[in-house]
C-alpha cells in the first residue's frame, strides 16, 4: 500500500483543478438528480465540497500519518493506477507475483487495508494479470483509509467525515457479504490492529449476568479469541462466525451473530454483555442494559457501520465441553469421528482432537445408573431378601388395612419430575 505522504504529493496538481477550498463549517448535503428525482448525498471527490489538501494533512496529523491513499494492492501488477486523485505508476513485478499468490487467500485479503473477501462489490476493476498494460482504476473502493491504533484515530475519523459530509465506511476484515466493508469515494476507517483480549472469570457490569466474559477488541479474529481461550484453565469457548477469519466485534455481533455453536449457546448477538462504541458525534460511550439501553439495543443485530463505530465487546464465555460417549471404549469412540476427522483434513481445516477413555468412572456410572431408566432391566430379586416394600405391606396386614403402596406425599409434577431424571440422568 502506498502511504498518505507519499502519493498525494504527486496527485494534488492533478485533483487541485476540480476542486476549490475546503468548507470551514459542517458541509450540508449535496444535492444531486437522478432520472428526474432530486436527492441530497454525500460529497465525493471532484464536488467543490471535496477538502482540500490541508484539511487532509491537519487530518493526517491528528491520526500520527496513518491516514494513506487506497491503492488496490493488484495495482502491482499494472503499470498505472488511475485513482480518483490522479494516476501513479505502480508496476513491481516482485510485489505482483505476492499478489497474484496470495489472492484468494483469506488471510492475506483481511490483512490488507481495505480489500473485500468478495470482490463481486469492488467493481473488479483491478486484478492480478501477466499484462501491466491492462487498466487498473479504484472501482468501488474508499479514497482513503486510516489505519487507526487509537481510540482517537477513530474519533478524528470520524469527526472529519461528519464535518466534510463524507462517506464513511467500518473496516476490519472485509468479510461482509453486500460488500458494506467497503464504499466509492468514501473514507475508510480499518479496526483492525484493535486487539485486545481480557479473560473475567465472573462479570461485573450491568445485568443480571455474573458468570465468565471476555473483553474483545474491534480488530480480533474467531480463531484468535478461540485459541485464546482454549489456553485458559478451565478451557474455555464463545460463539464465533463459521469462517476462522471473521472478526467478533464489528459487523458479525451487529448483523446478529451466527456461528458453529448457535444451536448450543444462541447468537453472538444475544450473548454480549457490553460495547465500547464510538458514535456520530465522535464521543466513546459504553453501551450495556443499563447506560445507553437503546443503543445497546440496536447495536446487537441492527446491522453494521449503522450506529456507531464499535472498539470493543464484552461477550459470554462457556466452558469448553467435550463428546461423551457413555458405554464406548476409546476405540469405539475414534471409529465414530474417524468420518468427520478424514473430512476436515481433506477440506484443510486446522483442528484439535484428542480422545480419552474413563473405564473406572464409567464402570461406576454404569452401576449408579443400573436398572434405571426405559429399557433397562429391573435389578432380580436375590434368594434370601424380601421385594421392596414387603415390610410395609406386612405392617398394614397386621393393622387391617387394605393392601397397596402407601399415597406419596409428592405431588404428580414431583414424581414425573424424578422419573425423568432417572431416565435421562445428566452426564
Amino acid at each position: 500500500m502506498v502511504s498518505f505522504s507519499t502519493l498525494f504529493v504527486g496527485a494534488v496538481a492533478l485533483a487541485a483543478q476540480s476542486v476549490s477550498a475546503g468548507p470551514t463549517k459542517p458541509a450540508g448535503l449535496v444535492p444531486r438528480t437522478f432520472e428526474g428525482q432530486k436527492y441530497g448525498c454525500k460529497c465525493y471527490p471532484g464536488d467543490d465540497c471535496w477538502p482540500q489538501q490541508s484539511e487532509w494533512d491537519s487530518l493526517n496529523a491528528k491520526v500520527n500519518g496513518n491516514l494513506h491513499v487506497h491503492v488496490p494492492p493488484e495495482a502491482a501488477c499494472h503499470n498505472t493506477f488511475d485513482g480518483l486523485l490522479g494516476s501513479q505508476q505502480t508496476y513491481d513485478a516482485a510485489k505482483c507475483a505476492e499478489v497474484t499468490k496470495s489472492w484468494t487467500s483469506e488471510t492475506w485479503t483481511v490483512d490488507q487495508e481495505a480489500l473485500n473477501i468478495w470482490k463481486y462489490f469492488t467493481n473488479v476493476t483491478c486484478l492480478p494479470t501477466t499484462d501491466p498494460s491492462q487498466s487498473c482504476t479504484l472501482g468501488f473502493y474508499g479514497v482513503y483509509v486510516i489505519m487507526a491504533k487509537t481510540k482517537d484515530h477513530i474519533k478524528a475519523g470520524v469527526n472529519f467525515a461528519r464535518d466534510h459530509n463524507l462517506r464513511l465506511v467500518i473496516r476490519n476484515t472485509g468479510h461482509d457479504f453486500v460488500g458494506r466493508s467497503t464504499g466509492w469515494g468514501s473514507l475508510i476507517i480499518n479496526t483492525h490492529s484493535f486487539q485486545d483480549i481480557k479473560f473475567h472469570s465472573k462479570w461485573s457490569g450491568a445485568g443480571a449476568y455474573k458468570g465468565g466474559a471476555v473483553t474483545v477488541g474491534a480488530g480480533v479474529q474467531g480463531v484468535t479469541i478461540l485459541e485464546a481461550a482454549q489456553k485458559q484453565n478451565p478451557k474455555l469457548t464463545l460463539v464465533t462466525g463459521e469462517c476462522k477469519t471473521v472478526g467478533l466485534a464489528g459487523g458479525y455481533v451487529a448483523g446478529g451473530g451466527h456461528g458453529p455453536l448457535t444451536s448450543a449457546y444462541g447468537m453472538a448477538a444475544d450473548n454480549t454483555l457490553e460495547f465500547e462504541v464510538i458514535t456520530a458525534k465522535g464521543d466513546l460511550v459504553v453501551a450495556n442494559e443499563k447506560v445507553n439501553a437503546d443503543l445497546y439495543f440496536a447495536l446487537r443485530g441492527g446491522g453494521p457501520s449503522t450506529y456507531g463505530v464499535v472498539t470493543s465487546i464484552f461477550p459470554f464465555t462457556f466452558h469448553a465441553r467435550p463428546f461423551v460417549a457413555v458405554g464406548k471404549t476409546k476405540d469405539e469412540l475414534d471409529a465414530i469421528l474417524k468420518p468427520l476427522l478424514d473430512e476436515l483434513n481433506a477440506a484443510g481445516v486446522p483442528f484439535t482432537s484428542m480422545t480419552k477413555g474413563y473405564p473406572y468412572a464409567l464402570g461406576a456410572l454404569q452401576r449408579a445408573l443400573r436398572g434405571r431408566g426405559r429399557g433397562s432391566a429391573r435389578p432380580q430379586r436375590r434368594v434370601g431378601h424380601h421385594p421392596p416394600g414387603h415390610h410395609q405391606q406386612q405392617r398394614r396386614h397386621r393393622q387391617g388395612l387394605p393392601h397397596g403402596p402407601e399415597p406419596s406425599r409428592r405431588s404428580p409434577l414431583h414424581r414425573r419430575h424424578d422419573r425423568s431424571l432417572l431416565q435421562a440422568p445428566p452426564l
